[in-house]
Protein backbone atom coordinates (compact mmCIF):
# COMPACT_ATOMS: atom_id res chain seq x y z
CA UNK A 1 0.00 0.00 0.00
CA UNK A 2 1.50 3.54 -0.51
CA UNK A 3 2.42 5.86 2.05
CA UNK A 4 -0.39 7.75 4.12
CA UNK A 5 0.47 11.11 2.56
CA UNK A 6 -0.09 10.55 -0.80
CA UNK A 7 -3.82 9.99 -0.94
CA UNK A 8 -3.86 12.79 0.77
CA UNK A 9 -1.76 14.79 -1.27
CA UNK A 10 -3.45 13.38 -4.34
CA UNK A 11 -6.77 14.51 -3.44
CA UNK A 12 -5.26 17.96 -2.58
CA UNK A 13 -3.83 18.74 -5.59
CA UNK A 14 -7.11 17.27 -7.48
CA UNK A 15 -9.34 19.38 -5.52
CA UNK A 16 -7.12 22.52 -6.22
CA UNK A 17 -6.87 21.66 -9.96
CA UNK A 18 -10.75 21.25 -10.25
CA UNK A 19 -11.49 24.12 -8.01
CA UNK A 20 -9.54 26.35 -10.47
CA UNK A 21 -11.02 24.97 -13.88
CA UNK A 22 -14.20 23.50 -13.09
CA UNK A 23 -16.19 25.80 -11.26
CA UNK A 24 -16.72 28.94 -9.50
CA UNK A 25 -19.47 28.70 -6.89
CA UNK A 26 -19.22 28.33 -3.45
CA UNK A 27 -21.26 25.11 -3.12
CA UNK A 28 -19.47 23.20 -6.07
CA UNK A 29 -16.27 24.16 -4.25
CA UNK A 30 -17.93 22.41 -1.05
CA UNK A 31 -18.74 19.40 -2.85
CA UNK A 32 -15.20 19.25 -4.63
CA UNK A 33 -13.45 19.48 -0.90
CA UNK A 34 -16.05 17.43 1.58
CA UNK A 35 -16.86 14.80 -1.41
CA UNK A 36 -14.94 14.67 -4.43
CA UNK A 37 -11.51 15.29 -2.17
CA UNK A 38 -12.28 12.20 0.60
CA UNK A 39 -13.13 9.80 -2.07
CA UNK A 40 -10.36 10.38 -4.21
CA UNK A 41 -7.89 9.63 -1.74
CA UNK A 42 -9.85 6.69 -0.70
CA UNK A 43 -8.97 5.30 -4.29
CA UNK A 44 -5.56 5.99 -4.08
CA UNK A 45 -5.23 4.41 -0.82
CA UNK A 46 -6.23 1.16 -3.13
CA UNK A 47 -3.27 1.65 -5.20
CA UNK A 48 0.12 0.23 -5.04
CA UNK A 49 2.65 2.34 -3.74
CA UNK A 50 4.27 2.92 -7.46
CA UNK A 51 0.92 3.92 -8.79
CA UNK A 52 0.18 6.37 -6.23
CA UNK A 53 3.53 7.96 -6.77
CA UNK A 54 2.91 8.21 -10.16
CA UNK A 55 -0.73 9.17 -10.22
CA UNK A 56 0.93 12.33 -7.61
CA UNK A 57 3.44 13.37 -9.78
CA UNK A 58 0.28 13.31 -12.75
CA UNK A 59 -1.57 15.90 -10.93
CA UNK A 60 1.67 17.86 -9.91
CA UNK A 61 2.18 18.24 -14.11
CA UNK A 62 -1.27 18.81 -14.54
CA UNK A 63 -1.14 21.49 -12.18
CA UNK A 64 2.14 23.10 -13.18
CA UNK A 65 0.65 23.10 -16.66
CA UNK A 66 -2.44 25.04 -16.11
CA UNK A 67 -0.10 27.29 -13.64
CA UNK A 68 2.06 28.11 -16.77
CA UNK A 69 -0.72 28.31 -19.25
CA UNK A 70 -2.59 30.63 -17.04
CA UNK A 71 0.42 33.10 -16.91
CA UNK A 72 2.01 32.03 -13.39
CA UNK A 73 5.46 32.81 -14.22
CA UNK A 74 4.57 36.20 -15.43
CA UNK A 75 2.80 36.93 -12.19
CA UNK A 76 5.68 35.54 -9.96
CA UNK A 77 8.05 37.69 -12.21
CA UNK A 78 5.82 40.71 -11.28
CA UNK A 79 6.04 39.30 -7.62
CA UNK A 80 9.57 39.04 -7.39
CA UNK A 81 10.13 42.45 -9.76
CA UNK A 82 8.05 44.22 -6.64
CA UNK A 83 9.88 42.49 -4.16
CA UNK A 84 12.87 43.47 -5.14
CA UNK A 85 12.11 47.33 -5.85
CA UNK A 86 10.53 46.89 -1.99
CA UNK A 87 14.16 45.99 -0.62
CA UNK A 88 15.89 48.50 -2.21
CA UNK A 89 13.95 51.36 -1.38
CA UNK A 90 14.21 49.86 2.25
CA UNK A 91 18.09 49.42 1.64
CA UNK A 92 17.94 53.30 0.76
CA UNK A 93 16.37 54.27 4.39
CA UNK A 94 14.46 57.47 3.15
CA UNK A 95 11.18 57.27 0.50
CA UNK A 96 12.61 60.02 -1.54
CA UNK A 97 15.54 58.37 -2.21
CA UNK A 98 14.43 56.44 -5.40
CA UNK A 99 16.39 53.93 -7.55
CA UNK A 100 16.33 54.57 -11.25
CA UNK A 101 14.52 50.68 -11.39
CA UNK A 102 11.50 52.59 -10.19
CA UNK A 103 10.92 54.19 -13.43
CA UNK A 104 6.97 54.51 -11.85
CA UNK A 105 8.27 57.13 -9.20
CA UNK A 106 10.12 59.02 -11.16
CA UNK A 107 7.12 61.60 -12.73
CA UNK A 108 8.06 64.38 -11.25
CA UNK A 109 12.27 63.83 -10.92
CA UNK A 110 12.75 65.35 -14.12
CA UNK A 111 12.97 64.69 -18.14
CA UNK A 112 16.58 63.41 -17.34
CA UNK A 113 16.03 60.90 -14.59
CA UNK A 114 12.73 60.01 -15.84
CA UNK A 115 13.85 58.83 -19.49
CA UNK A 116 16.80 57.28 -18.02
CA UNK A 117 14.17 55.12 -16.13
CA UNK A 118 12.13 54.53 -18.94
CA UNK A 119 15.01 53.31 -20.92
CA UNK A 120 16.36 50.86 -18.38
CA UNK A 121 12.45 49.65 -18.42
CA UNK A 122 12.83 49.22 -22.04
CA UNK A 123 15.95 47.17 -21.76
CA UNK A 124 18.03 50.06 -22.64
CA UNK A 125 21.63 50.04 -21.20
CA UNK A 126 21.88 52.61 -18.26
CA UNK A 127 24.25 53.00 -16.05
CA UNK A 128 22.33 52.54 -12.51
CA UNK A 129 21.09 55.62 -10.27
CA UNK A 130 19.50 56.94 -7.50
CA UNK A 131 17.68 60.04 -7.42
CA UNK A 132 17.71 62.58 -4.67
CA UNK A 133 14.17 63.72 -4.95
CA UNK A 134 13.28 67.33 -3.95
CA UNK A 135 11.52 65.94 -0.67
CA UNK A 136 14.52 64.39 0.29
CA UNK A 137 16.66 67.39 -0.22
CA UNK A 138 14.57 69.58 1.52
CA UNK A 139 14.47 66.88 4.13
CA UNK A 140 18.69 67.19 4.13
CA UNK A 141 18.91 70.68 5.49
CA UNK A 142 16.67 69.53 9.10
CA UNK A 143 18.73 65.96 9.40
CA UNK A 144 20.94 65.38 12.25
CA UNK A 145 24.15 65.36 10.88
CA UNK A 146 24.92 61.59 11.72
CA UNK A 147 21.37 60.79 10.06
CA UNK A 148 22.56 62.49 6.79
CA UNK A 149 25.51 60.92 6.63
CA UNK A 150 23.74 57.15 6.93
CA UNK A 151 21.37 58.32 4.35
CA UNK A 152 24.24 59.48 1.57
CA UNK A 153 26.37 56.25 2.89
CA UNK A 154 23.06 54.02 1.92
CA UNK A 155 23.36 56.39 -1.42
CA UNK A 156 27.14 55.50 -1.84
CA UNK A 157 27.13 51.49 -1.09
CA UNK A 158 23.66 51.08 -3.35
CA UNK A 159 25.60 51.86 -6.44
CA UNK A 160 28.80 50.13 -5.30
CA UNK A 161 31.43 52.44 -7.03
CA UNK A 162 34.38 53.88 -6.03
CA UNK A 163 33.70 57.26 -7.87
CA UNK A 164 30.00 58.70 -8.84
CA UNK A 165 29.06 61.33 -11.49
CA UNK A 166 26.47 64.17 -9.36
CA UNK A 167 23.82 65.53 -11.83
CA UNK A 168 20.93 67.95 -11.60
CA UNK A 169 17.53 66.84 -13.34
CA UNK A 170 15.00 69.55 -12.62
CA UNK A 171 11.45 69.93 -13.72
CA UNK A 172 11.41 70.96 -17.31
CA UNK A 173 15.32 70.38 -17.52
CA UNK A 174 16.02 68.86 -21.04
CA UNK A 175 12.75 69.24 -22.03
CA UNK A 176 11.50 69.97 -25.54
CA UNK A 177 11.16 73.96 -24.76
CA UNK A 178 14.14 74.39 -22.82
CA UNK A 179 17.13 72.10 -21.99
CA UNK A 180 18.99 74.90 -19.10
CA UNK A 181 22.74 73.71 -20.70
CA UNK A 182 25.24 74.58 -18.77
CA UNK A 183 22.98 76.45 -15.99
CA UNK A 184 22.89 73.57 -12.94
CA UNK A 185 26.45 72.16 -11.75
CA UNK A 186 27.29 69.22 -12.38
CA UNK A 187 30.25 67.03 -10.33
CA UNK A 188 31.94 64.45 -11.97
CA UNK A 189 34.71 61.66 -10.14
CA UNK A 190 32.99 62.06 -6.87
CA UNK A 191 34.55 60.18 -4.05
CA UNK A 192 32.90 59.25 -0.63
CA UNK A 193 34.81 62.26 1.00
CA UNK A 194 33.34 65.08 -1.24
CA UNK A 195 29.45 63.52 -1.62
CA UNK A 196 27.48 65.35 0.08
CA UNK A 197 29.74 68.97 -0.92
CA UNK A 198 28.43 68.03 -4.73
CA UNK A 199 25.52 66.99 -4.28
CA UNK A 200 24.58 70.73 -2.45
CA UNK A 201 26.68 72.23 -5.14
CA UNK A 202 24.38 71.06 -7.59
CA UNK A 203 21.22 71.38 -5.50
CA UNK A 204 22.63 75.46 -4.75
CA UNK A 205 22.88 75.70 -8.87
CA UNK A 206 18.86 74.95 -8.98
CA UNK A 207 18.79 79.06 -7.39
CA UNK A 208 21.27 80.18 -9.92
CA UNK A 209 19.84 83.37 -11.73
CA UNK A 210 20.63 82.27 -15.21
CA UNK A 211 17.97 79.54 -14.74
CA UNK A 212 15.12 82.66 -14.26
CA UNK A 213 14.73 83.53 -17.50
CA UNK A 214 13.33 79.11 -18.59
CA UNK A 215 12.03 78.13 -15.30
CA UNK A 216 7.45 79.53 -14.60
CA UNK A 217 8.34 79.96 -10.58
CA UNK A 218 10.72 77.86 -8.55
CA UNK A 219 12.77 75.35 -9.98
CA UNK A 220 11.92 72.39 -8.76
CA UNK A 221 15.61 70.09 -8.48
CA UNK A 222 15.97 66.59 -8.11
CA UNK A 223 20.11 64.89 -8.04
CA UNK A 224 20.94 62.10 -9.82
CA UNK A 225 23.86 59.95 -8.66
CA UNK A 226 25.08 57.19 -10.98
CA UNK A 227 28.32 55.38 -10.84
CA UNK A 228 31.13 56.89 -13.31
CA UNK A 229 31.11 55.27 -16.41
CA UNK A 230 35.14 54.78 -17.61
CA UNK A 231 34.74 55.84 -21.23
CA UNK A 232 36.90 54.54 -23.91
CA UNK A 233 34.86 56.85 -26.67
CA UNK A 234 31.77 59.43 -25.86
CA UNK A 235 29.63 61.55 -27.65
CA UNK A 236 26.31 62.58 -28.55
CA UNK A 237 24.31 61.21 -31.05
CA UNK A 238 21.46 62.92 -33.48
CA UNK A 239 18.93 60.36 -34.76
CA UNK A 240 17.84 62.81 -37.20
CA UNK A 241 20.98 65.23 -38.39
CA UNK A 242 19.92 68.55 -37.94
CA UNK A 243 21.62 69.47 -41.70
CA UNK A 244 19.99 66.17 -43.15
CA UNK A 245 16.74 64.94 -42.68
CA UNK A 246 17.70 61.59 -44.16
CA UNK A 247 20.68 60.84 -41.57
CA UNK A 248 22.07 60.28 -38.32
CA UNK A 249 24.69 62.44 -37.19
CA UNK A 250 27.46 60.69 -34.75
CA UNK A 251 29.58 63.38 -32.93
CA UNK A 252 32.38 61.35 -30.54
CA UNK A 253 35.80 62.09 -29.18
CA UNK A 254 37.86 60.09 -26.70
CA UNK A 255 37.59 59.27 -23.21
CA UNK A 256 34.83 61.07 -21.23
CA UNK A 257 32.05 62.98 -23.09
CA UNK A 258 31.98 65.79 -20.82
CA UNK A 259 34.80 68.13 -22.33
CA UNK A 260 32.38 68.07 -25.87
CA UNK A 261 29.32 68.79 -23.94
CA UNK A 262 30.58 71.09 -22.57
CA UNK A 263 32.07 72.72 -25.80
CA UNK A 264 35.35 72.76 -24.59
CA UNK A 265 36.44 70.23 -27.40
CA UNK A 266 35.62 69.71 -31.18
CA UNK A 267 34.49 66.30 -31.88
CA UNK A 268 34.64 64.27 -34.65
CA UNK A 269 31.76 63.66 -36.90
CA UNK A 270 30.05 61.05 -39.29
CA UNK A 271 26.69 60.36 -40.60
CA UNK A 272 24.98 57.31 -41.13
CA UNK A 273 21.23 56.83 -43.20
CA UNK A 274 18.32 56.61 -40.61
CA UNK A 275 17.03 53.57 -42.68
CA UNK A 276 20.00 51.47 -43.82
CA UNK A 277 22.65 52.30 -41.33
CA UNK A 278 25.50 52.48 -43.69
CA UNK A 279 27.99 55.12 -43.47
CA UNK A 280 27.43 58.39 -45.56
CA UNK A 281 30.02 60.50 -44.77
CA UNK A 282 33.01 61.85 -42.59
CA UNK A 283 35.71 59.49 -41.04
CA UNK A 284 35.18 56.16 -40.35
CA UNK A 285 35.06 55.57 -36.51
CA UNK A 286 37.77 53.99 -34.58
CA UNK A 287 34.81 51.52 -33.20
CA UNK A 288 32.05 49.58 -34.49
CA UNK A 289 28.56 52.00 -34.12
CA UNK A 290 26.12 49.49 -35.27
CA UNK A 291 25.04 48.53 -31.40
CA UNK A 292 24.44 52.27 -31.20
CA UNK A 293 22.50 53.17 -34.02
CA UNK A 294 20.41 50.28 -32.85
CA UNK A 295 19.58 51.73 -29.36
CA UNK A 296 18.99 54.80 -30.96
CA UNK A 297 16.45 53.60 -32.97
CA UNK A 298 15.11 51.63 -30.00
CA UNK A 299 14.46 54.79 -28.14
CA UNK A 300 13.73 57.02 -30.96
CA UNK A 301 11.14 54.70 -31.60
CA UNK A 302 9.73 54.59 -27.89
CA UNK A 303 9.41 58.92 -27.69
CA UNK A 304 8.28 59.18 -31.44
CA UNK A 305 10.83 61.96 -32.29
CA UNK A 306 14.24 62.70 -33.30
CA UNK A 307 16.49 61.91 -30.80
CA UNK A 308 19.62 63.97 -29.07
CA UNK A 309 21.47 60.93 -27.13
CA UNK A 310 24.55 61.29 -25.06
CA UNK A 311 26.18 58.18 -24.99
CA UNK A 312 29.34 56.59 -23.91
CA UNK A 313 31.62 53.63 -25.27
CA UNK A 314 32.82 51.30 -21.94
CA UNK A 315 34.75 48.29 -22.05
CA UNK A 316 31.58 45.89 -21.75
CA UNK A 317 29.74 47.96 -24.61
CA UNK A 318 27.46 51.49 -25.52
CA UNK A 319 25.47 52.70 -22.32
CA UNK A 320 23.28 55.77 -22.93
CA UNK A 321 23.50 58.87 -20.54
CA UNK A 322 20.66 61.03 -21.71
CA UNK A 323 18.65 61.63 -24.46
Amino acid sequence: PPPARLPIVFAALAAVYMSSSLSSRVGHHLVIWVVAAPLLAAGVSLLSAAAAVYVVASMALLLLQRWLAAGGLRDLAGVVTLALRRFRQWRLAHPGLVPLEDAARLTGAGNKALRLGEMAALGVPVPRGVVLSSTFLRDLDTMPARQRSRCLNRVWHHLGAAALAVRSSAVGEDGAAHSFAGVFETRLDVGRAGFEAAVLAVRQSFADPRATPYAVGEVVGNVLVQPMVRARFAGVLFTEDPASAGAVLLEYVEGSGDALVSGRVQPASCRYGRVTGQHLSGPVPPFDPSPLLALARIIERHYGAAQDIEWAMADRGFVILQS
